[in-house]
């Protein structure tokens, strides 16, 4: 009866201790695990730091005053390439004799003048 208690005391440690010692290894384990991903995440925290600064360094306006001229020829215009518009007055003259000569549009310009729709204003 000795012997008997004894193996399955003896069994019974054994066990524990074997499961014990998986847990521990377990644990070990999933820390080292856990510390690769801190690396890992670390690392994709540093170049998006450097992703997001390159980017707004290229829509700056220093960056885009130092590269304009590699990518753009810019040049003072000359008398040749300006454009002069006519007055104000002129242009609305136009459109005055434009839509008393044509009734179909004088109509039209009055049905779109009544559907817009005007701001409130409190």
């Amino acid at each position: 009866m000795d012997l008997k208690k004894f193996l399955f005391i003896f069994i019974m440690i054994t066990f524990i201790a074997l499961f014990y010692i998986h847990h521990q290894s377990r644990i070990f384990y999933l820390a080292y695990k856990n510390e690769q991903k801190k690396k890992i995440l670390d690392e994709l925290i540093d170049k998006n730091n450097t992703l997001r600064y390159n980017i707004s360094s290229f829509f700056s306006l220093i960056y885009l005053d130092k590269n304009a001229l590699k990518y753009v020829e810019f040049e003072i215009p000359k008398e040749n390439k300006i454009i002069k518009l006519s007055s104000l007055n002129n242009i609305k003259s136009n459109e005055s004799i434009k839509n008393k000569s044509n009734l179909v549009l004088r109509v039209f310009d009055r049905v779109t003048k009544s559907a817009e729709a005007n701001t409130l204003r409190p």
